[in-house]
């Protein structure tokens, strides 16, 4: 019987997935503000650190081995202060805390997105984070083109401050012309684009974008895709004429999220024009999702 535990410490949130005999059981998350009080503070609280270690603890006792991994907040860390956590946060827990670089995280998350698909033709991945954009072009579940972009939900928000205001006032096309200006151009196009690294599947269906069931490809991790045109009319009626305000206030855990949430539809609108693609496939798989699928197969 093989089992597992995998942790993901982001910068405002915790969650976990447990894996015992084939089947895979999604921990609940739980809000942590780390980013948020460390950047207030200049250091990790004892109450922030300390509900943590009781998360990955938990974790632990009931799946026994356990993987913990750090997003990009903690790559942004001095060597100082993560050489401090990485020490406390072992002798806590007994267990190694990973920092994953850049590119590990990438190729984790593309992973994530294709190890369970068969498709012939191109498929493109958009990695999103709120500091980073990855794009990946994928034949064969092989990665034949891979683009860093210079921009990303954060870099956009901040340049148009009114996108996390109730109602968004920038022009979204001016804004989609000035961020597709930024890119690189992609050699090899494709139809299909999927979103990862975020939880796109709980935006569109908080919002009600009229999602239908995937006919490209058969997984439990990817059910839905949404067309190009249909997208886009939705991202209209959610820049203004959606409140951001009555959004947050009704998703209370996560309302910090939600403040890039308008940035990051500019993000996907533009690789969706620079790709050519018709089809987008949102999804919620992490670098977490790509680490399961490498421990299940592995010895």
């Amino acid at each position: 019987m093989k089992y597992f535990g995998v942790v993901e410490v982001g910068g405002c949130s915790v969650k976990g997935y447990g894996y015992i005999d084939g089947k895979l059981e999604e921990i609940p998350s739980i809000p942590v503000k780390l980013k948020e009080n460390y950047q207030a503070k200049g250091k990790f609280t004892k109450e922030d650190k300390e509900t943590l270690y009781q998360y990955v603890l938990k974790v632990k006792e009931d799946y026994g081995v356990v993987e913990v991994y750090g997003t990009s907040f903690f790559r942004k860390l001095s060597e100082e202060v993560k050489k401090s956590f990485l020490v406390e946060f072992f002798s806590k827990t007994g267990i190694n805390f990973n920092i994953p670089t850049l590119e590990e995280e990438c190729k984790y998350t593309v992973y994530g997105a294709i190890a369970n698909i068969k498709h012939s033709n191109n498929i493109g991945v958009l990695v999103g984070g709120s500091t980073f954009t990855e794009l990946a072009i994928v034949k064969d579940r092989q990665i034949i083109e891979r683009q860093s972009l210079n921009f990303n939900a954060m870099d956009i928000t901040n340049r148009y401050p009114d996108l996390k205001e109730d109602i968004a006032t920038s022009n979204i096309k001016e804004l989609l012309n000035e961020t597709c200006s930024r890119m690189e151009n992609i050699q090899n196009k494709t139809d299909i684009l999927i979103l990862a690294g975020g939880n796109y599947i709980m935006f569109y269906e908080s919002m009600h974008y009229p999602l239908k069931e995937n006919i490209f490809f058969l997984d439990d991790n990817e059910p839905y895709y949404i067309e190009k045109e249909n997208m886009e009319r939705y991202d209209e009626q959610y820049f203004y004429q959606t409140s951001l305000e009555q959004v947050k206030k009704e998703n209370a855990n996560t309302k910090i999220w939600w403040d890039g949430t308008r940035g990051m539809r500019i993000c996907i609108d533009a690789v969706v024009n620079a790709i050519d693609a018709k089809f987008i496939v949102p999804t919620k798989i992490s670098m977490t999702s790509g680490i399961i699928e490498m421990l299940k197969n592995s010895n």
